[in-house]
């Protein structure tokens, strides 16, 4: 008998991890040795089964079969319907629903399945549960809805955000923080998506451009492509062009921003530095050797001077915000490159 077989630190049992790896011989070998489809202190199985890579059913009903608890629930409050929705398995839903699992379960998150699969990206999972009556305008335990949280996704098709919509769930609501589904697209460069929640929205003109040429069928197919502010924003300040850019840099954060000053071209150029700096750069972000963007610029010799003067006439310290801690690399050059960044600029 194998009842009092331990679980891992996570709560996994050895069938669990079975059937994670859809080891189905090795689990109904477990199974059939007294395995428990729920170990004291562990996270029931059927989570692990509805999980697999593959969306195969084979290890969900082998689990019924021995009594597995269709609405079992781990430590977070998730269940196999909620795995299951969140990995895009069709089939898999339709054996647990059909074994009475419940559509409408909130995990801690407050998250039902319906919502999983939104924040998924799931398309064919949201078709398969609406027969099904789930709770459309259901929202998380952070007060987003379907929209939003599809919009957030990994991968997510403008098709699916629009039948959302067509559903009925709001897309102007706005989340506790105030932000609406379109500004998390914004934020994300999912300017179709943009376009398709927000006709009226400022697209950029790299992306705007697009948008007249293609028209709204490149809307809707989501051929506008996805390209994340700071990028269209780097490329904008690559050209010497800040026209427009301001509504580009209140997407980013500060530390977005602040990444540009260490870029090895745009740090050489006064106007971009300066520009940054005016709206809201962190220039104390460190790169890789844990050098702020003035001390990085000191490598860079004479060319480097006129984007020195800019730092320094906006008061920014060569030692960063606080003094290097005694014993460090930079307290030993701390010194000497305030030396060379005061000497270069010519104070």
């Amino acid at each position: 008998m194998l009842r009092a077989v331990p679980t891992r630190a996570d709560g996994w049992s050895p069938l669990a991890v079975a059937c994670q790896v859809g080891n189905w011989r090795l689990a109904r070998f477990l199974l059939e040795r007294g395995a428990r489809s729920e170990p004291a202190e562990g996270t029931p199985v059927l989570l692990a089964a509805a999980a697999t890579e593959d969306d195969d059913p084979a290890g969900v009903q082998l689990l019924l079969k021995h009594k597995a608890r269709a609405d079992a629930r781990d430590r977070q409050r998730r269940s196999a319907l909620h795995e299951a929705a969140l990995a895009g398995h069709v089939e898999i839903i339709g054996v647990l629903l059909g074994a009475g699992a419940n559509l409408d379960a909130r995990a801690a998150l407050g998250r039902t399945p319906w919502l999983e699969a939104a924040r998924a990206g799931r398309a064919a999972v949201i078709e398969h549960l609406l027969p099904h009556k789930p709770d459309l305008v259901a929202v998380d335990g952070e007060g987003r809805n379907a929209v939003q949280l599809a919009v957030m996704a990994e991968d997510v098709s403008p098709l699916l955000i629009k039948r959302l919509v067509e559903l009925g769930i709001a897309a102007d609501a706005a989340d506790p923080v105030g932000r609406r589904a379109v500004d998390y697209a914004a934020e994300a460069g999912r300017w179709a998506i943009v376009a398709l929640l927000a006709p009226s929205y400022p697209l950029p003109a790299a992306v705007s451009d697009g948008l007249a040429e293609r028209g709204e069928a490149a809307m809707a197919s989501g051929l506008l492509p996805d390209r994340p502010p700071l990028t269209l924003l780097r490329e904008a300040l690559g050209f010497g062009n800040t026209e427009g850019m301001a509504a580009l840099a209140r997407l980013c954060q500060p530390e977005e921003l602040g990444g540009l000053l260490l870029d090895p071209e745009l740090a050489l150029e006064p106007r971009a530095v300066d520009w940054l700096l005016g709206h809201g750069a962190d220039p104390y972000v460190r790169d890789a050797c844990a050098d702020t963007p003035m001390f990085a610029l000191l490598s860079r010799g004479i060319d480097a001077v006129p984007a020195l003067q800019v730092m320094l006439q906006r008061g920014l310290s060569p030692a960063g915000r606080g003094r290097p801690r005694a014993g460090t690399a930079g307290a030993g050059i701390a010194g000497p490159r305030r030396r060379s960044v005061c000497g270069l600029a010519g104070r």
